[in-house]
């Protein structure tokens, strides 16, 4: 019931007409699964410094030549999105979706970022990593929906099609290689004596990972 929550209410956030809401001008709505490829490559490279990890210049550049249309396209409804939504955002009375916390990231762009966002901490997180810098670990528990199932939920909750295969492969790696970046940049902070959480060295090692 909660993963099928989640689900319902990030559809919900983004159902909103942002026009009625007086959002049109909340943030730039084209190519915002592009340009977040450039924000999370400019930031892991400054942070890391000269030697960045191969694995994440391989998955930067595999990001550049691979976006579908709708990453790189000014898309016809601008959408709100979350920018940082996942269980640990979302704040449940019983089984039911009563708030959602932290929307500093909020701004228009692809919906299916923010899906595949949710999808990477729930389904992807490295084994015994945790899917947030300082969470704990997740395991889906049981009975919870798949991956599959839980996409197809949300699709069918907005009346949208189901993203094809290679670009729900490309929103993952989008997720993944922005989860790394930030963890990346704890990690270097940390070597820098300045981070602000106790296990920065643990959390930053975890880059690689993602």
């Amino acid at each position: 019931a909660i993963y099928a929550e989640l689900a319902r209410c990030l559809a919900a956030v983004h159902a909103v007409d942002v026009a009625k809401a007086g959002l049109l001008d909340f943030g730039r709505a084209d190519a915002y699964s592009a340009r977040q490829v450039a924000r999370w490559k400019r930031q892991y490279l400054a942070d890391w410094g000269e030697q960045p990890m191969a694995e994440m210049v391989r998955l930067g550049d595999w990001l550049e030549r691979n976006a579908p249309p709708a990453a790189t396209t000014k898309p016809e409804r601008p959408t709100l999105i979350h920018g940082d939504y996942r269980l640990d955002n979302v704040i449940f009375g019983g089984d039911a979706a009563r708030a959602v916390l932290d929307w500093e990231l909020s701004t228009l762009g692809d919906p299916m970022a923010d899906l595949a966002y949710l999808c990477m901490t729930l389904y992807h997180a490295p084994p015994g990593e945790a899917p947030t810098p300082g969470a704990p670990p997740l395991a889906p528990p049981e009975g919870a929906p798949d991956e599959q199932a839980l996409v197809a939920l949300y699709c069918r909750m907005r009346g949208v099609r189901l993203p094809d295969a290679r670009a729900w492969a490309y929103y993952l790696a989008l997720a993944c290689y922005r989860m790394a970046a930030i963890v990346a940049g704890v990690h270097a902070r940390a070597k820098r004596g300045n981070a602000s959480a106790a296990n920065a060295e643990l959390v930053g090692a975890a880059a690689q990972a993602f």
